[in-house]
């Protein structure tokens, strides 16, 4: 069995296109993000804006070894939602108040007297 080459980007010996080797990165992306996610919610850490940088390290690490342009928009959008949130943190907010949730427009909408259309 051979092993693992990415310097030709092929993960199976007949993968002309490399497209085994950029699915299998994609996949270890993902599980590399889930993992970091799920120690953090199995030790009980603060959320914190640093989990991505190491994200989007990974993400720049595959993108360049395996020619996977999806996974360079990915190092790219950890990184952009990295400085969105320090420069948040410097005018005084907390980094996950950066993007509103659908239900905090919710809750304030109803804190300030905006009454639904839909109730009877």
């Amino acid at each position: 069995m051979r092993s693992v080459r990415f310097h030709d980007h092929r993960l199976v010996p007949g993968d002309d296109n490399g497209y085994f080797t950029k699915l299998a990165a994609l996949v270890a992306f993902a599980c590399f993000v889930l993992n970091i996610q799920m120690m953090g919610e199995i030790f009980n850490m603060t959320p914190s804006d640093e989990a991505l940088l190491p994200w989007a390290a990974y993400a720049f690490l595959l993108a360049y070894l395996c020619d996977r342009r999806l996974l360079l928009a990915a190092g790219l959008l950890c990184i952009t939602a990295f400085i969105a949130a320090r420069a948040g943190e410097i005018q005084g907010l907390y980094w996950l108040d950066v993007w509103p949730c659908r239900t905090d427009l919710k809750t304030e909408s109803r804190a300030k007297g905006i009454v639904d259309n839909k109730r009877a």
